[in-house]
């Protein structure tokens, strides 16, 4: 073991699959460029549109997301902390850093 990983600075990689790190879960507020946009049924904005985001809706989202070819950064949404949904949410677009939702607070998942 590395002094890092003894200091606590560094998380040791998983021995096996029953030990795995958890996905990552955020908490993230829409911002006022995603009031109005669609939480859609899979990542893009050519998919089917399911609800409507306001600016202050509160989201719990899981994992690091997609990217989609139209550089935006997509995340599903979860309801229990333990499986994604199929409601996808816009996150960033990845080239401009236009933001859709903000303050994402994450927990150590990957």
């Amino acid at each position: 073991m590395t002094a890092a990983v003894a200091a606590g600075a560094l998380t040791p990689a998983p021995a096996s699959a029953s030990t795995a790190v958890p996905p990552r879960i955020c908490e993230v507020v829409v911002t006022a460029t995603g009031n109005g946009q669609a939480v859609r049924s899979a990542p893009g904005f050519s998919s089917t549109p399911l609800y409507t985001m306001s600016t202050g809706n509160t989201f719990s989202l899981w994992g690091t997301g997609i990217t989609t070819p139209d550089n935006v950064k997509w995340k599903p949404i979860t309801h229990n902390g333990s499986t994604p949904s199929q409601e996808w949410v816009p996150v960033i677009n990845v080239v401009t850093g236009l933001r859709y939702v903000d303050n994402e607070i994450c927990d150590r998942g990957v």
